[in-house]
């Protein structure tokens, strides 16, 4: 109904008017790409799902709309805080970081070698069926793997730079794909280079949050229609 569509385009709009403009620090990136694969979906699906009459999460949703209104203004007021630019970190930490990555490299083959393969979009969640385990300590391996070690050499790879760091990190996340079929981990080594020339950039529109919303409503539209 009406009333629907009218309370999403407000708590979205709402949800702009403190967000960062420019993904120029951490705590920046961190709420644009909060707003655009976690904040929007959730208003839309939640209030799209049923009219809104018979809506029982209503009222979470303007929740989630304050809460994150509230985190966005507490980082603009600290927009003007002193930065000191990239640090590259230590030749120790990039010492210890590529021994952790082949440690967890070594026991990951270890533990999913026999049953590791390039699923397909049909196959994605026989894949993951095949491996869960119950085993916690692994489960953090692969977790810690591809979100920290396999990101951190992408990162590196991109800043100093060093192609050897980006083929590892690049290995890693196609080894984490093949074990768990895990769709944000096969686009890792798009999103983190992507991101790198946007920041990198002088165009005001390509480092601006409005193109990565642009870029991703498009993206939205076309896997829709295909």
């Amino acid at each position: 109904g009406l009333a629907g569509y009218a309370l999403i385009l407000m708590l979205t709009g709402i949800g702009t008017l403190w967000m960062p403009l420019r993904p120029r620090s951490g705590s920046s990136i961190v709420l644009i790409m909060l707003y655009i694969v976690v904040y929007v979906p959730t208003i839309v699906i939640t209030l799209g799902l049923r009219p809104l009459s018979d809506n029982p999460h209503v009222f979470l949703v303007v929740a989630v709309c304050v809460c994150f209104t509230y985190v966005c203004v507490i980082v603009g007021s600290r927009s003007d805080a002193r930065r000191d630019g990239v640090k590259v970190p230590s030749k120790q930490f990039e010492v210890g970081l590529i021994v952790a990555w082949i440690v967890c490299t070594i026991v990951l083959l270890a533990a999913y070698g026999s049953i590791m393969r390039f699923a397909g979009l049909d196959e994605i969640y026989e894949q993951r069926a095949a491996a869960s385990d119950a085993n916690v300590l692994l489960a953090y391996t692969r977790t810690y793997y591809s979100d920290v070690f396999c990101s951190a050499l992408i990162a590196l790879g991109l800043i100093k730079p060093k192609k050897l760091y980006l083929a590892l990190g690049f290995a890693g996340c196609l080894m984490t794909y093949m074990i768990g079929a895990q769709k944000t981990i096969f686009l890792l080594p798009l999103v983190i280079p992507a991101l790198n020339v946007m920041l990198k950039s002088r165009h005001r529109f390509l480092g601006s949050t409005a193109f990565l919303v642009t870029l991703l409503s498009f993206s939205v539209i076309v896997a829709v229609r295909y």
